[in-house]
């Protein structure tokens, strides 16, 4: 049995897909891959769909978990060792910036380094971050942004960062 960090929260879901709506994003990094993790088998869920036009990057934390559908709804996709051995990593991004860039339910899967990596990465190539809040107070404590903007639903809180506003 494979661990795949299956996500099942119900507002983890909504903000994906609203923030992508709200923002109008056409580029978009998914780091953790959350359409795999959620079971999405096409670029919609819960009455929600990312355009087809929309470029979807997606940094896969499970490839052992093999499922070609995948490739047909990511335009591109790297594995975690993959990324963290590239200096540019994402082809179909290049001289581009991503207008999300998303890391739900993740940060426990990470090390120091690579969320170092991630960060780095987000504050150059990403206009806005949403991540759980871990990832945003991890961002604050480090003094890499000025802080976030909170959303929540319930018990869910979530980090909305404007990177070009926010950072430090």
């Amino acid at each position: 049995m494979y661990k795949t960090g299956t996500i099942i929260n119900r507002y983890t879901m909504f903000i994906y897909f609203e923030m992508i709506k709200q923002t109008g994003a056409k580029s978009i990094l998914d780091v953790g891959m959350f359409l795999k993790r959620i079971g999405a088998v096409a670029r919609q869920a819960v009455d929600c769909e990312i355009s087809a036009q929309a470029c979807i990057c997606g940094v896969d934390f499970f490839p052992e978990v093999d499922l070609p559908i995948y490739e047909m709804i990511y335009d591109q996709i790297l594995s975690l060792n993959q990324f963290m051995d590239c200096t540019e990593p994402f082809t179909e991004m290049e001289g581009k910036r991503f207008d999300v860039a998303f890391m739900l339910e993740v940060f426990s899967m990470l090390r120091e380094q690579q969320l170092e990596k991630f960060a780095a990465y987000f504050l150059q190539k990403a206009s806005g971050i949403v991540a759980d809040t871990k990832m945003g107070d991890w961002l604050t404590g480090r003094g890499l942004v000025r802080g976030y903007y909170p959303l929540m639903m319930e018990h869910s809180r979530f980090a909305w960062i404007l990177v070009d506003e926010l950072r430090i």
